[in-house]
């Protein structure tokens, strides 16, 4: 008896002990890698836009800086800061895509993306009221180091897009 409760307790011992190592040998899964352009361009083409007008800003330096993003805190490929931005000339639509240097600094990125959104809030209200509410439903989601940010006349639509697109 006394025998079958000590082989008993070694085997759950050694299945503790085994358990814990397993655990400890368990890597964090990578970061997805995402391809902002694509994701862009996807949304731009599925999602309803009222703008049909709405267009990629190429110039990516004066993109960041009109939307008030510091392009220090973007990631460089291919000797281009890496965002992609769709903009409206007669409406607050947009289309945002950034991959920042890292978490850190898509948190500060994703600030100013959404202090721009308020201040749009402030200037459609007395400017177009109407507009204010696609403003406020504004699609916002960062993922790792990627910012997004979609205000379209089918916000609905945009966060669905961009779910199936993000997995």
């Amino acid at each position: 008896m006394k025998n079958t409760i000590r082989i008993i307790a070694s085997v759950l011992l050694i299945a503790v002990i085994a358990a814990s190592f397993a655990a400890c040998g368990k890597k964090p899964a990578p970061a997805k890698d995402y391809d902002i352009n694509a994701i862009a361009e996807t949304i731009h083409k599925e999602v309803p836009f009222e703008d049909p007008y709405l267009a990629l800003v190429e110039n990516r330096e004066f993109a960041l800086s009109t939307y008030g993003v510091d392009p220090a805190l973007v990631a460089d490929e291919n000797g281009q800061k890496a965002c992609s931005i769709f903009v409206s000339g007669a409406y607050p639509e947009m289309i945002v895509a950034i991959k920042a240097k890292d978490e850190a600094s898509a948190a500060k990125v994703m600030d100013s993306v959404k202090a721009l959104i308020e201040t749009y809030i402030k200037n459609y209200t007395t400017y177009t009221p109407e507009q204010v509410a696609k403003l406020e439903s504004a699609v916002t989601e960062t993922r790792g180091a990627y910012v997004f940010a979609i205000v379209s006349n089918d916000n609905s639509a945009a966060a669905n897009c961009l779910k199936g697109l993000l997995g």
